[in-house]
């Protein structure tokens, strides 16, 4: 069904996508296991259910990872450095070859940070600097625009 519907619009059905949507279906199910918390304090317990460990189609576990990874980076990396944000966007002509080729997003992720660095070598004195440069890939923005 997949083949004839989505295939042409979407690209070819990956099997991560499937492991993917089974896991956040158990994501927080205590049928699928559980641990036992007790407080050292009080000595109450609880059980809390296994997460799906991320696996980027679980909302819950997604929106805390990202949360984690950005107080993270602000706390420890950004603010102690001067930082920049840059957006890069694909146009949709190419974006098809990126949909049937994910491989080809890695490419385009070290082009992205090598044209940044030429960038801002150009602009900066590079004694005692080093950049570095944190990458996130978005490739769902059809999707819930």
């Amino acid at each position: 069904m997949y083949l004839e519907r989505y295939n042409l619009r979407f690209g070819f059905w990956r099997s991560v996508i499937r492991e993917a949507v089974d896991k956040s279906l158990e994501c927080g199910d205590s049928h699928y296991g559980f641990a036992r918390i007790r407080c050292p304090q009080c000595g109450k317990q609880f059980f809390v259910a296994f997460s799906c460990k991320p696996c980027g189609a679980c909302p819950s576990c997604s929106q805390k990872r990202s949360l984690i990874i950005g107080h993270r980076l602000l706390a420890e990396v950004l603010t102690s450095v001067p930082h920049r944000q840059w957006v890069f966007t694909i146009p949709k002509r190419l974006r098809v070859y990126f949909r049937f080729t994910r491989s080809f997003l890695k490419e385009l992720s070290r082009a992205a940070y090598e044209t940044v660095r030429e960038v801002m070598l150009l602009q900066l004195d590079t004694e005692g600097c080093l950049l570095a440069m944190i990458g996130a890939v978005q490739t769902f923005g059809d999707i819930t625009n």
